[in-house]
């Protein structure tokens, strides 16, 4: 449901947020960064939704190969810390939804 929520919320944005993704995420378009899944690989559109989606399932923040990420822990999910902030800065207008690592008490 989210996932298809963030789709409409993307081509009703005023500010353009599919536009900002692409540019940021999709230079070239060829995506740049580490995407959550496989789908998200698809296009800048999937790669929102998709992103989004983890976003508000409630990961950590942590360290893989010495680069800060954000993980969903028992989903196999890492998505790069700039998409994360994106989200947090231009869709979530600051909010998080941070696990406690290893209790999955979200603390919002």
């Amino acid at each position: 449901l989210l996932h298809e929520m963030t789709h409409c919320y993307a081509n009703r944005s005023k500010d353009n947020i599919a536009i900002q993704w692409y540019d940021k995420f999709w230079p070239n378009g060829e995506v740049g960064g580490t995407p959550p899944d496989n789908y998200a690989k698809t296009s800048y559109g999937e790669d929102f939704a998709e992103s989004v989606s983890y976003y508000c399932m409630g990961g950590i923040i942590t360290e893989v190969d010495g680069k800060k990420v954000y993980k969903v822990e028992g989903y196999n999910i890492v998505m790069d810390i700039d998409r994360y902030n994106f989200i947090k800065d231009n869709v979530m207008g600051g909010k998080e939804f941070l696990v406690a690592h290893g209790t999955g008490d979200i603390s919002i």
